[in-house]
């Protein structure tokens, strides 16, 4: 059984993992440093590092930085993956 910070449940902790997955990815295919996307986004290297690792927790609006320096949607890196989708 792991142990999970407060506020933190394993599946919250599994998005903010993949999350970062994909904000790596999407700096690593627009050809981008980790410093480069600091500079053009206003946030900080170490604040992005801590992304990418699955350990920030950012809000919509810094998420929105990124997705336009990394000229992607911001949808597509933050969407649930389909297996994780509940129905409204």
């Amino acid at each position: 059984m792991s142990i999970q910070p407060p506020g933190k449940p394993d599946e919250e902790a599994a998005y903010l993992v993949e999350l970062g997955r994909r904000v790596r990815h999407a700096r690593q295919a627009a050809g981008l440093t980790r410093r480069q996307l600091a500079e053009h986004s206003g946030l900080s290297e170490r604040y992005l590092a801590q992304l990418e690792a699955g350990e920030g927790n950012i809000s919509v609006l810094l998420m929105r930085r990124v997705a336009k320096v990394l000229r992607t949607d911001l949808q597509r890196l933050v969407a649930e993956p389909t297996s994780r989708a509940v129905p409204l």
